[in-house]
């Protein structure tokens, strides 16, 4: 059996760190201003596959010279976005699986 994957969209607040319950989650793509709050929130486009299952996922958003401390490999970066006209820079990050360490 085929399990069809699609690319669904979800809104993270601009915050270091955010977790949400998506699901079928398996990457996130694309991030960008989010077009309802831009100056507070990003959408980030995700795949997801056609099963039912919920995934935890934690988004992280640093802006530029901010240090952070969680794997980058374990939350890979997904993209960097330019909000307040392009004054603030974000770099975001998908933590999947999320780390019990940072729970």
């Amino acid at each position: 059996m085929t399990i069809r994957t699609r690319v669904h969209r979800t809104e993270i607040p601009i915050t270091d760190e955010t977790v949400q319950t998506l699901r079928g989650y398996r990457r996130a793509i694309a991030v960008a201003p989010s077009r309802r709050a831009p100056t507070e929130c990003l959408e980030v486009w995700y795949e997801c596959a056609d099963i039912d299952e919920d995934m935890t996922v934690r988004f992280h958003v640093h802006g530029t010279g901010h240090p952070f401390t969680h794997d980058r490999i374990n939350a890979p970066h997904v993209g960097t976005v330019f909000t307040h006209d392009s004054q603030l820079v974000w770099h975001v990050y998908a933590e999947y699986p999320v780390s019990e360490a940072l729970q």
